[in-house]
């Protein structure tokens, strides 16, 4: 999918990819995508060209972000819980400030337990691209 990414950047468009990666930011996978000046204490060793819009919130788990699964589950490097969904933009397109955050699940369908919609939380995002 970098590689993709990439393509497109090449080819002169903007690019912005979000979803479910299936991994924590802290994951060697994401090394590649994460800019080394996100390098911090909770997410290491990045070579990449892009910011998760999460990256840089100090007040959850600075370099890792906020959890997004609906249930805090403990786990991450700060222990507030899992993060699976992200927002990716190309850093040398992002023009100021960026953030993203995680809203608390919808608990309205009933059949599922504790009424959750979802094993995710919806992952939002704000950035201004040049």
């Amino acid at each position: 999918m970098l590689t993709r990414l990439e393509a497109y950047h090449a080819a002169g468009d903007t690019v912005v990819v979000a979803g479910d990666f299936n991994l924590p930011p802290d994951a060697a996978r994401l090394n590649g995508y994460y800019s080394p000046t996100v390098n911090t204490p909770n997410n290491r060793g990045n070579t990449g060209r892009y910011h998760e819009l999460d990256d840089a919130d100090a007040g959850n788990c600075s370099g890792y972000g906020e959890l997004t699964v609906s249930t805090p589950d403990g786990k991450g490097p700060c222990g507030s819980g899992t993060k699976l969904d992200m927002i990716f933009a190309r850093a040398d397109r992002i023009s100021g400030a960026y953030a993203a955050d995680s809203l608390a699940p919808a608990t309205t369908c009933t059949g599922n337990p504790g009424g959750l919609c979802s094993d995710h939380r919806v992952l939002v995002g704000t950035v201004t691209l040049s």
